[in-house]
């Protein structure tokens, strides 16, 4: 069901899911920035991944770590 959901994503939101799969189950902004140009608001409207702090960087987490584990398995 999870695989159908990130599916149902389009290839660019796809494509930024599996690459932060691939950083870990928590990332900051700034590392997804350097290896992808897309907004990550797209996955946080379909709450794939959550804002985790603030401060000193923005960090974000995946809402649950099979949903890592799927998209990672999907590269």
């Amino acid at each position: 069901m999870l695989a159908a959901r990130i599916d149902r994503l389009e290839e660019r939101e796809k494509h930024l899911l599996e690459t932060a799969a691939v950083i870990g189950k928590e990332f900051t902004e700034a590392a997804l920035k350097r290896v992808t140009d897309l907004p990550e608001a797209e996955l946080t409207a379909a709450e794939f991944i959550y804002e985790q702090s603030l401060y000193p960087e923005l960090e974000y987490r995946f809402k649950h770590a099979l949903t890592q584990e799927v998209a990672y398995a999907r590269c």
